[in-house]
């Protein structure tokens, strides 16, 4: 009996230590992890949880833009968190861009000290007459003090412009123009970029209160802090801020959509001021822009489609105005991707308060790589898409704060911008409009920090 009673005692207190040693372990591993992942924001969690997340799916086709918001507000930081994590998995390893086919779609030019698109990425003929434009531009800007050649400059330039817009781009209405942008090849790897942002299951938010279906571009990317760009632009919660996507989206709107969008529709820039050869003031009617991809889709691809599966598509836009004050829309359909339907109208009558009586006006041949520009407030609406999915990217283009001009300025008291200036690539001022150059080694690197950019 002594001897039972002695083994149980053992084995009692035998028990009890290692009950105090595995609590004791317990306690310290979840210490350590508590610790690890406060002192850690960027941990692998981040891209698990992130793509944890259940999304609401997007209800509302209008006047939508703040369904969900508290959703995106909540996980804002920790979808980019998740993004920056991504971001670096696919920077450092090679499989990852093999096997997606793509390439970076942005190169740094050491002559001019900034990023550029791929030339055979644009149609060659508009890539060639825009860069023609900006030589002149350099010309004009070692012309300080012959005032007569600053005038035979400035007309050369805007003989130039003339013949640009009057050879490449196609009036197709009343402040509405429609040019070819990127070659197929371009159209392949932009498509190639937004295909790894949809399979990184981290949630997308909708583009607009409109468009249900596509994402938001965030024009520049930070790796500092978090719900501040490195330019000073707020971060949309729920907006794709992927490296190579975002520098592109950038140089993109830098280089080609402004510019063009100023030559276009120069009336609704007023002129620059200089003081000591330095700008005191600049034009603040198109220095902000909000980027995103939209989608159409038939659903005549799915196998026994419902009309519960039909609506949970976008398959038309209604007629409405953009909140810019101009807008490029690009066709990002593959050559092979067939579509019916989806046939985008414009309305005249601007002045108008019912646009609806107006003559409509319709964007033939919206091919692949084809780019429609036109002033945000022309009505406008794309009709339903009866077979096939049609895929776009639109850039809006406003003032500081999302200030949109309406009314022209007087030509004759000197009140518009230059030509020299409408294809100025940089308009640094003291307020910092977020529009700098992204060069290396003057402290404006686009990502933030230089040694990322330096990678680049």
């Amino acid at each position: 009996m002594k001897l039972i009673h002695g083994i149980f005692i053992a084995l009692f207190s035998l028990l009890a230590k290692s009950l105090f040693v595995a609590l004791s372990v317990s306690t310290e591993t979840e210490t350590d992890v508590e610790t690890y992942s406060t002192q850690n924001t960027f941990t692998a969690t981040s891209l698990e949880k992130a793509r944890g997340l259940i999304a609401p799916k997007p209800k509302e086709s209008l006047n939508a833009e703040s369904e969900d918001a508290l959703f995106w507000e909540t996980n804002g930081n920790l979808i980019r968190q998740a993004r920056l994590e991504f971001d670096q998995m696919y920077s450092t390893t090679a499989t990852m861009r093999e096997k997606n086919e793509t390439f970076p779609l942005t190169f740094f030019n050491s002559t001019l000290q900034q990023y550029q698109i791929e030339k055979r990425m644009i149609d060659e003929t508009l890539y060639d007459a825009i860069q023609h434009m900006y030589e002149l531009v350099a010309r004009g800007k070692d012309i300080e003090e012959e005032e007569e050649e600053k005038e035979l400059n400035e007309k050369l330039l805007q003989d130039s412009e003339d013949i640009l817009r009057d050879s490449l781009f196609i009036r197709v209405a009343p402040d509405v123009y429609q040019c070819s942008l990127f070659t197929d090849y371009g159209v392949s790897q932009i498509r190639s970029y937004l295909n790894m942002v949809k399979t990184s299951g981290i949630p997308t938010r909708r583009p607009n209160g409109m468009n249900r279906y596509g994402i938001i571009l965030q024009e520049e990317h930070s790796s500092g802090s978090i719900g501040r760009s490195s330019g000073g632009t707020t971060m949309i919660d729920g907006s794709v801020s992927q490296r190579d996507l975002s520098l592109f989206y950038h140089v993109l709107v830098r280089d080609f959509v402004r510019p063009l969008s100023r030559m276009l529709f120069p009336k609704y820039l007023e002129s620059i001021e200089y003081k000591n050869g330095k700008a005191s003031s600049s034009s603040s009617n198109d220095v902000e822009s909000y980027g995103f991809t939209i989608q159409y889709d038939a659903n005549d691809s799915i196998l026994g489609s419902t009309s519960k599966q039909t609506q949970e598509t976008d398959q038309k836009l209604n007629e409405h105005t953009d909140a810019s004050l101009y807008t490029m829309n690009v066709n990002l359909n593959l050559p092979e991707e067939y579509f019916e339907g989806s046939a985008v109208y414009f309305r005249n009558g601007i002045e108008e308060k019912n646009n609806a009586t107006g003559k409509m006006y319709y964007a033939d041949k919206f091919t692949t790589g084809t780019a429609l520009f036109h002033r945000g407030l022309i009505s406008h609406a794309a009709e339903p898409i009866k077979k096939g999915t049609r895929q776009n990217l639109v850039v809006w283009l406003m003032g500081k704060d999302g200030y949109v001009r309406a009314v022209p300025y007087d030509e004759s008291k000197d009140q518009l911008m230059s030509v020299q200036d409408r294809w100025t690539r940089s308009f640094k001022n003291d307020d910092d409009d977020g529009t700098e150059n992204m060069r290396k080694g003057d402290g404006t690197c686009f990502l933030g920090d230089t040694d990322s950019c330096a990678s680049l």
